[in-house]
């Protein structure tokens, strides 16, 4: 239905273009330039300023990653160590896996499913978590941004904003270290 309205109407634009091109070479008379210069630069400029001022478009393979918790929201002590001590992965088997660094050096590790519910941009998922944990929500909220994206679960520390930091989905127990 849109392109039944919209291709007449381009090709009358097109058309009127093309016309006053014409005229202008034909007269020398450059104002019949003028018309043709508004009627494409301000469409140009509107889809390139909507184009750049857009939210970034995530699918499924945009989500497949390393998370981790970013400092930069509440910068301090407390951030650091939650950046310290937890991180997740999500790998392309719709897997989730929660990394917790014990007091010891080693983590605990909780395994879940991701369940898609929302296949078209953006990619929407919730966590099946066999047990109920504190620090992993079930249905994290998504934040978009111009060229990136977060995540935000709520925890029994409030809200903690995950960052996506790598597209591997290695095992974190052996990058993520002291």
């Amino acid at each position: 239905m849109f392109l039944i309205f919209t291709l007449p109407l381009f090709l009358l634009v097109v058309g009127f273009s093309l016309y006053k091109i014409a005229k202008g070479f034909i007269t020398k008379d450059i104002s019949h330039l003028k018309p043709v210069f508004w009627i494409w630069v301000l469409p140009v400029f509107s889809i390139c300023f909507t184009m750049l001022n857009g939210l970034k478009s995530i699918d499924k393979s945009d989500i497949v990653g390393t998370y981790e918790v970013d400092k930069e929201f509440y910068p301090g002590t407390n951030a650091d160590w939650q950046n310290n001590h937890f991180s997740f992965v999500i790998n392309e088997n719709n897997e989730f896996f929660f990394y917790e660094k014990l007091a010891d050096g080693s983590f605990k590790v909780v395994e879940s499913k991701v369940e898609y519910y929302r296949d078209h941009n953006p990619a929407l998922f919730r966590l099946i978590v066999p047990e109920p944990h504190k620090l992993i929500d079930s249905n994290p909220t998504l934040y978009r941004q111009k060229f990136d994206f977060y995540y935000v679960f709520d925890s029994a520390f409030g809200s903690m904003f995950y960052r996506k930091v790598s597209d591997s989905t290695a095992n974190k127990q052996t990058n993520k270290g002291t």
